[in-house]
Formats: structure tokens, sequence, C-alpha cells
């Protein structure tokens, strides 16, 4: 399957929402979450609340100027991430991975509940 197109990000949400480890990960989570391609009109939405993902879609031009946080990588960064060949922390640190709105702060205060994001999305990659 095709990564930041309208079906994948409903396959992410689905994910998300049939895992037990996200809901109580991300229980004390809510914002919005885009992951965008550096370089590249890609973008997904995730509304993100308590956790379960209320909405996942193709990112509009409102939800890249209005999300929580804003992700954003190269194409082959973020397969590298959705393949569990990078860790995110590690891929921030390199700057390979920018949080491009959000703070850094109030996003590792929701850490398990990001890692277990990435999972979710690991597993409807592979």
């Amino acid at each position: 399957m095709e990564i930041f197109t309208d079906e994948w990000a409903r396959g992410w949400r689905d994910e998300l929402n049939a895992s037990d480890a996200y809901h109580q990960a991300a229980a004390d989570w809510e914002g919005s979450v885009v992951a965008s391609v550096y370089g590249n009109d890609k973008a997904v939405f995730l509304d993100l609340t308590h956790g379960h993902c209320t909405a996942a879609r193709v990112a509009s031009a409102d939800d890249l100027e209005n999300a929580t946080y804003l992700l954003s990588a190269k194409e082959d960064v973020w397969l590298r991430l959705f393949e569990g060949k990078m860790d995110p922390v590690f891929a921030l640190m390199l700057g390979q991975l920018r949080l491009m709105r959000g703070q850094l702060s109030d996003l590792s205060a929701h850490a398990k509940g990001a890692k277990e994001l990435l999972l979710t999305a690991q597993r409807i990659h592979g």
C-alpha cells in the first residue's frame, strides 16, 4: 500500500483504534499530528483524542496550518521509520526528522504514545 494516501491514513487510524497498547500509552494525549514528506505535497493528518484516532486523511492546507504537531522528513526517512529500520529519536537528533510545529518538550511528555503511534504505522506498512 502506498504511504501518505487516504487509504493508508484510514488503515493507520484503524490500527490505532484496534491497539490496546496505543489506547493505554496515549490515554492522556490530545491533539493533532501531521506527518509530511519534506519537499513534496504528501502529508497525512491524524486527530488524536485520549488513545483514539478520531480522524485520519490526506492533510488539507488547513490541517498543515493548524495541526498541534507537524513532523517532516524525506520519503526515504519515513520509509525507514515505518519499516522499523530507523529510531525516531535518532532521526530527530540527526535532523532527518524535523518537528516543524509544536514543542519537543510537549511531544516528549507523550513519548510512549508517540512510540505506539509509530509502531502501528509499522504494522500497516509491512
